[in-house]
């Protein structure tokens, strides 16, 4: 599957999502909310893989759980230091994903999704993540083919939303 099909199939789910669920994005519900019936409408359009929504696991972890690791600098940027953290170079995040399409318990990862609402200001520790997700760069190995950061338009009457897509640790144009 290539990327042109890949961004065919999201943007098929976000337009079922736009005309099934518009409630939730004119009301402003939770991005989890959003997420989850998104990926409902993935499932069925990806045959050979699973949709999982906030999901940790990851086969190749000592300790069968997902993380991402991230420069001390890039993290202290983001506001995201905690106090208790060691004075290290490479720090690791335990992450889960808004939506992932993989292959469960195999190194098949197709395509990575975080989800945002447009008046949330988090969106740049999930520009970092979808990098990280793509990039073998800082030890990273979860090998994502392709990352999405979606940005919906929520509160109004009007549905619009935003793609930006990510491949080897780089924002791309699909």
């Amino acid at each position: 599957m290539d990327k042109q099909q890949i961004s065919e199939i999201v943007d098929k789910a976000i337009n079922d999502l736009k005309e099934k669920d518009p409630f939730l994005l004119k009301h402003n519900i939770s991005e989890r909310a959003i997420s989850h019936k998104l990926a409902v409408y993935l499932n069925n359009k990806f045959p050979n893989y699973t949709v999982d929504c906030e999901y940790n696991g990851y086969a190749k972890a000592d300790n069968d759980k997902k993380y991402i690791m991230i420069i001390r600098q890039r993290i202290i940027e983001l506001g995201k230091l905690k106090d208790s953290e060691k004075d290290e170079d490479l720090l690791k995040r335990l992450v889960y994903p808004d939506i992932i399409v993989h292959q469960r318990g195999q190194d098949n990862n197709l395509l990575i999704i975080e989800i945002k609402k447009k008046n949330n200001d988090d969106i740049e520790f999930d520009r970092e993540k979808l990098s990280r997700y793509t990039s073998p760069d800082y030890e990273n190995d979860l090998s994502y083919s392709l990352g999405a950061l979606i940005t919906f338009i929520t509160g109004e009457d009007e549905l619009s939303h935003e793609i930006e897509w990510y491949e080897s640790g780089k924002n791309i144009t699909i």
